[in-house]
Protein backbone atom coordinates (compact mmCIF):
# COMPACT_ATOMS: atom_id res chain seq x y z
CA UNK A 1 0.00 0.00 0.00
CA UNK A 2 1.57 3.15 -1.37
CA UNK A 3 0.28 6.49 -1.03
CA UNK A 4 2.53 9.88 -1.66
CA UNK A 5 1.36 13.62 -0.84
CA UNK A 6 2.44 16.35 -2.88
CA UNK A 7 5.93 18.12 -1.16
CA UNK A 8 4.90 21.45 0.62
CA UNK A 9 7.54 23.68 0.57
CA UNK A 10 10.81 22.19 1.52
CA UNK A 11 9.56 19.73 3.69
CA UNK A 12 10.01 16.19 2.42
CA UNK A 13 7.04 14.00 0.67
CA UNK A 14 4.86 12.32 2.70
CA UNK A 15 5.05 8.02 1.64
CA UNK A 16 2.20 5.87 3.40
CA UNK A 17 3.83 2.78 3.25
CA UNK A 18 4.26 -0.11 5.68
CA UNK A 19 8.15 0.63 5.46
CA UNK A 20 7.61 4.30 6.66
CA UNK A 21 4.89 3.50 9.29
CA UNK A 22 7.59 0.60 11.28
CA UNK A 23 10.60 3.21 10.88
CA UNK A 24 8.82 6.41 12.16
CA UNK A 25 9.50 8.44 9.00
CA UNK A 26 10.42 12.22 9.65
CA UNK A 27 8.21 13.01 6.98
CA UNK A 28 5.45 11.12 8.89
CA UNK A 29 5.95 12.62 11.88
CA UNK A 30 6.12 15.92 11.09
CA UNK A 31 2.97 15.91 9.89
CA UNK A 32 1.59 14.39 13.14
CA UNK A 33 3.57 17.08 15.24
CA UNK A 34 2.67 19.90 13.16
CA UNK A 35 -0.88 18.71 12.28
CA UNK A 36 -0.92 18.40 8.85
CA UNK A 37 -2.99 15.80 6.48
CA UNK A 38 -3.79 14.34 10.13
CA UNK A 39 -7.05 12.78 8.53
CA UNK A 40 -5.34 11.53 5.33
CA UNK A 41 -2.94 9.87 8.00
CA UNK A 42 -5.95 8.24 10.04
CA UNK A 43 -7.75 6.64 7.19
CA UNK A 44 -4.54 4.92 5.69
CA UNK A 45 -4.11 3.63 9.59
CA UNK A 46 -7.72 2.57 9.95
CA UNK A 47 -7.51 0.59 6.64
CA UNK A 48 -4.41 -1.00 7.38
CA UNK A 49 -5.37 -2.01 10.53
CA UNK A 50 -9.14 -3.33 9.42
CA UNK A 51 -7.12 -5.43 6.99
CA UNK A 52 -4.52 -6.79 8.53
CA UNK A 53 -6.49 -7.42 11.50
CA UNK A 54 -9.39 -9.31 9.42
CA UNK A 55 -6.38 -11.56 7.89
CA UNK A 56 -5.14 -12.45 11.91
CA UNK A 57 -8.93 -12.87 12.95
CA UNK A 58 -9.64 -14.96 10.20
CA UNK A 59 -6.65 -17.27 11.55
CA UNK A 60 -7.83 -16.96 14.99
CA UNK A 61 -11.11 -18.69 14.70
CA UNK A 62 -10.48 -21.17 12.16
CA UNK A 63 -9.91 -23.84 15.03
CA UNK A 64 -13.23 -23.85 15.82
CA UNK A 65 -15.18 -23.33 12.31
CA UNK A 66 -14.99 -21.22 9.23
CA UNK A 67 -18.14 -19.20 10.16
CA UNK A 68 -16.40 -18.10 13.87
CA UNK A 69 -13.42 -17.59 11.48
CA UNK A 70 -15.26 -14.90 9.65
CA UNK A 71 -16.75 -13.50 13.08
CA UNK A 72 -13.19 -12.91 14.46
CA UNK A 73 -12.29 -11.68 11.07
CA UNK A 74 -14.70 -8.81 11.68
CA UNK A 75 -14.41 -8.57 15.38
CA UNK A 76 -10.68 -8.44 16.16
CA UNK A 77 -10.43 -5.36 13.75
CA UNK A 78 -13.32 -3.83 15.10
CA UNK A 79 -11.95 -4.37 18.69
CA UNK A 80 -8.72 -2.38 17.86
CA UNK A 81 -10.68 0.31 16.72
CA UNK A 82 -13.19 0.72 19.30
CA UNK A 83 -10.20 0.89 21.99
CA UNK A 84 -9.22 3.35 20.09
CA UNK A 85 -12.42 5.80 19.50
CA UNK A 86 -13.17 5.11 23.14
CA UNK A 87 -10.02 6.51 23.93
CA UNK A 88 -9.67 9.07 22.31
CA UNK A 89 -10.85 12.22 23.99
CA UNK A 90 -9.58 11.08 27.66
CA UNK A 91 -5.93 10.45 26.11
CA UNK A 92 -6.61 14.02 24.49
CA UNK A 93 -7.01 16.04 27.50
CA UNK A 94 -4.44 13.69 29.62
CA UNK A 95 -1.79 14.78 27.01
CA UNK A 96 -2.85 18.39 27.35
CA UNK A 97 -2.84 18.03 31.16
CA UNK A 98 0.72 16.58 31.24
CA UNK A 99 1.72 19.17 28.87
CA UNK A 100 2.66 17.47 26.18
CA UNK A 101 1.54 19.61 23.39
CA UNK A 102 -0.63 17.26 21.56
CA UNK A 103 -3.99 17.75 20.41
CA UNK A 104 -6.79 14.90 20.38
CA UNK A 105 -6.57 14.35 16.66
CA UNK A 106 -2.74 14.30 17.32
CA UNK A 107 -3.47 11.76 19.96
CA UNK A 108 -5.87 10.20 18.41
CA UNK A 109 -3.89 9.72 14.83
CA UNK A 110 -0.26 8.64 17.23
CA UNK A 111 -2.46 5.63 18.63
CA UNK A 112 -3.76 4.87 15.37
CA UNK A 113 -0.59 4.50 13.82
CA UNK A 114 0.75 2.62 16.87
CA UNK A 115 -1.99 -0.10 16.33
CA UNK A 116 -1.40 -0.12 12.35
CA UNK A 117 1.84 -1.36 13.72
CA UNK A 118 0.50 -4.19 15.61
CA UNK A 119 -2.05 -5.45 12.87
CA UNK A 120 0.55 -5.48 10.51
CA UNK A 121 2.59 -7.68 12.81
CA UNK A 122 0.15 -9.71 13.21
CA UNK A 123 -0.87 -10.11 9.61
CA UNK A 124 2.79 -11.13 9.77
CA UNK A 125 2.48 -14.17 12.27
CA UNK A 126 -0.91 -15.13 10.29
CA UNK A 127 0.85 -17.68 8.40
CA UNK A 128 2.79 -19.39 11.70
CA UNK A 129 -0.56 -19.16 13.40
CA UNK A 130 -2.33 -20.73 10.69
CA UNK A 131 0.41 -23.70 10.25
CA UNK A 132 -0.39 -24.09 13.65
CA UNK A 133 -3.59 -24.25 14.20
CA UNK A 134 -3.77 -26.88 11.63
CA UNK A 135 -1.36 -29.05 13.09
CA UNK A 136 -3.58 -29.33 16.25
CA UNK A 137 -7.30 -31.81 16.54
CA UNK A 138 -10.39 -29.73 16.24
CA UNK A 139 -13.82 -30.25 16.82
CA UNK A 140 -14.48 -32.13 13.41
CA UNK A 141 -11.21 -34.78 14.38
CA UNK A 142 -13.01 -38.40 14.09
CA UNK A 143 -10.84 -39.77 17.51
CA UNK A 144 -9.91 -36.42 19.38
CA UNK A 145 -12.43 -36.94 22.85
CA UNK A 146 -14.05 -33.76 24.16
CA UNK A 147 -11.42 -33.23 27.27
CA UNK A 148 -8.54 -33.42 24.68
CA UNK A 149 -10.78 -30.83 22.71
CA UNK A 150 -10.98 -28.73 25.59
CA UNK A 151 -7.56 -28.89 26.59
CA UNK A 152 -6.39 -27.80 22.87
CA UNK A 153 -8.94 -25.41 23.00
CA UNK A 154 -6.95 -23.52 25.92
CA UNK A 155 -3.43 -24.34 24.09
CA UNK A 156 -4.57 -22.61 21.27
CA UNK A 157 -6.22 -19.46 22.80
CA UNK A 158 -3.03 -19.19 25.13
CA UNK A 159 -1.01 -19.61 21.68
CA UNK A 160 -3.29 -16.38 20.13
CA UNK A 161 -2.76 -14.34 23.20
CA UNK A 162 1.09 -14.73 23.59
CA UNK A 163 1.06 -13.67 19.58
CA UNK A 164 -1.35 -10.74 20.41
CA UNK A 165 0.24 -9.72 23.40
CA UNK A 166 3.74 -9.40 22.08
CA UNK A 167 2.41 -7.36 18.63
CA UNK A 168 0.85 -5.57 21.16
CA UNK A 169 4.26 -4.71 23.00
CA UNK A 170 5.78 -3.90 19.54
CA UNK A 171 3.07 -1.44 18.54
CA UNK A 172 3.56 0.34 21.99
CA UNK A 173 7.01 0.42 21.58
CA UNK A 174 6.43 2.29 18.36
CA UNK A 175 4.15 4.68 20.24
CA UNK A 176 6.60 5.20 23.09
CA UNK A 177 9.24 6.19 20.41
CA UNK A 178 6.85 8.50 18.33
CA UNK A 179 5.88 10.10 21.68
CA UNK A 180 9.39 10.82 22.07
CA UNK A 181 9.62 13.01 19.07
CA UNK A 182 6.26 15.02 19.80
CA UNK A 183 6.41 15.89 23.18
CA UNK A 184 8.55 18.78 24.58
CA UNK A 185 10.60 16.22 26.76
CA UNK A 186 11.36 12.41 27.23
CA UNK A 187 10.25 12.62 30.60
CA UNK A 188 6.66 14.39 29.39
CA UNK A 189 6.28 11.80 26.77
CA UNK A 190 6.97 8.70 29.35
CA UNK A 191 4.27 10.38 31.74
CA UNK A 192 1.52 10.22 28.47
CA UNK A 193 2.79 6.57 27.28
CA UNK A 194 1.87 5.64 30.96
CA UNK A 195 -1.08 7.06 31.09
CA UNK A 196 -2.51 6.61 27.37
CA UNK A 197 -1.24 2.70 28.14
CA UNK A 198 -3.51 2.40 31.56
CA UNK A 199 -6.49 3.80 30.02
CA UNK A 200 -5.98 1.80 26.67
CA UNK A 201 -5.49 -1.33 28.78
CA UNK A 202 -8.23 -0.77 30.82
CA UNK A 203 -10.88 0.15 27.89
CA UNK A 204 -9.44 -2.75 26.04
CA UNK A 205 -9.93 -5.62 28.43
CA UNK A 206 -13.44 -4.99 28.87
CA UNK A 207 -14.26 -4.39 25.00
CA UNK A 208 -12.46 -8.08 24.30
CA UNK A 209 -14.87 -9.28 27.08
CA UNK A 210 -17.74 -7.61 25.75
CA UNK A 211 -17.06 -9.02 22.04
CA UNK A 212 -16.37 -12.52 23.47
CA UNK A 213 -16.09 -15.36 21.92
CA UNK A 214 -13.06 -14.83 19.49
CA UNK A 215 -12.30 -18.56 19.56
CA UNK A 216 -15.00 -20.36 20.81
CA UNK A 217 -15.45 -22.95 22.81
CA UNK A 218 -15.57 -26.23 21.54
CA UNK A 219 -19.29 -27.05 23.00
CA UNK A 220 -20.53 -24.19 21.79
CA UNK A 221 -21.88 -23.01 18.86
CA UNK A 222 -19.93 -20.52 16.85
CA UNK A 223 -21.51 -16.58 17.68
CA UNK A 224 -20.88 -13.19 17.12
CA UNK A 225 -21.28 -12.19 20.40
CA UNK A 226 -22.58 -14.25 23.58
CA UNK A 227 -26.09 -12.88 24.75
CA UNK A 228 -25.16 -12.01 28.18
CA UNK A 229 -22.28 -9.96 26.67
CA UNK A 230 -22.74 -7.01 28.70
CA UNK A 231 -22.96 -9.11 32.43
CA UNK A 232 -20.25 -9.16 34.80
CA UNK A 233 -16.72 -7.39 33.14
CA UNK A 234 -13.11 -8.99 32.75
CA UNK A 235 -12.02 -8.34 36.03
CA UNK A 236 -14.76 -10.51 37.95
CA UNK A 237 -13.77 -13.00 35.78
CA UNK A 238 -10.44 -12.84 36.36
CA UNK A 239 -11.03 -12.22 40.48
CA UNK A 240 -12.87 -15.62 39.86
CA UNK A 241 -10.10 -17.77 38.29
CA UNK A 242 -7.54 -16.66 40.51
CA UNK A 243 -9.32 -15.70 43.86
CA UNK A 244 -8.89 -20.04 44.71
CA UNK A 245 -5.19 -19.69 43.79
CA UNK A 246 -4.09 -16.66 45.16
CA UNK A 247 -6.53 -18.05 48.68
CA UNK A 248 -3.53 -19.64 49.43
CA UNK A 249 -0.66 -18.23 51.93
CA UNK A 250 1.91 -20.46 50.48
CA UNK A 251 1.32 -18.56 47.25
CA UNK A 252 0.54 -15.31 48.00
CA UNK A 253 3.35 -13.87 49.84
CA UNK A 254 6.24 -15.28 47.82
CA UNK A 255 4.45 -13.31 45.36
CA UNK A 256 4.32 -9.80 47.78
CA UNK A 257 7.38 -10.37 48.62
CA UNK A 258 8.79 -11.30 44.80
CA UNK A 259 6.83 -8.28 43.92
CA UNK A 260 8.36 -6.04 46.33
CA UNK A 261 11.81 -6.66 45.60
CA UNK A 262 12.00 -6.05 42.35
CA UNK A 263 9.91 -2.91 42.27
CA UNK A 264 12.49 -2.01 45.13
CA UNK A 265 14.65 -2.94 42.41
CA UNK A 266 13.54 -1.09 39.65
CA UNK A 267 13.40 2.11 41.97
CA UNK A 268 16.81 2.14 43.14
CA UNK A 269 17.90 1.34 39.32
CA UNK A 270 15.98 3.84 37.64
CA UNK A 271 17.68 6.95 40.87
CA UNK A 272 20.98 8.64 39.56
CA UNK A 273 23.51 10.07 41.58
CA UNK A 274 23.60 13.45 41.79
CA UNK A 275 26.84 15.16 42.83
CA UNK A 276 27.25 17.05 46.44
CA UNK A 277 28.27 20.47 44.38
CA UNK A 278 25.72 19.72 41.76
CA UNK A 279 23.19 19.08 44.75
CA UNK A 280 24.64 22.63 46.35
CA UNK A 281 24.75 24.53 43.27
CA UNK A 282 21.01 23.55 42.41
CA UNK A 283 19.20 24.76 45.85
CA UNK A 284 21.24 28.17 45.60
CA UNK A 285 19.35 28.86 42.56
CA UNK A 286 22.16 27.92 40.43
CA UNK A 287 21.73 26.77 36.08
CA UNK A 288 20.77 23.09 36.97
CA UNK A 289 17.63 24.38 39.02
CA UNK A 290 15.68 25.03 35.62
CA UNK A 291 17.26 22.92 33.59
CA UNK A 292 17.33 19.95 35.47
CA UNK A 293 20.19 17.92 37.64
CA UNK A 294 22.85 16.94 35.17
CA UNK A 295 25.61 14.34 35.40
CA UNK A 296 29.02 14.77 34.95
CA UNK A 297 31.17 12.15 32.86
Amino acid sequence: MLATAPPRGDAAPLELTVAALCRLDEALVARVREGRELTRIALWAVTLTVGCGALYGFVFGLWRAPEQALYAAVKLPLLLLLIVAASAVINGFLALLLRARIGVMQGLVAILLSMSVAAVMLAAFAPVALLFVCGVPGPGHPTATPAELYRTAEYVLLFHTVVIGACGVAGNLRLLRLLDRLAPAPGIARRVFGSWLLVDGLVGTQLSWILRPFLCKPTLEPEFVRKDALAGNFFEELARILGPWLAKPEVVWPVLVGGGVLVAVAVILKRKPVLLEESTTARAGGPYRSAGLQRRP
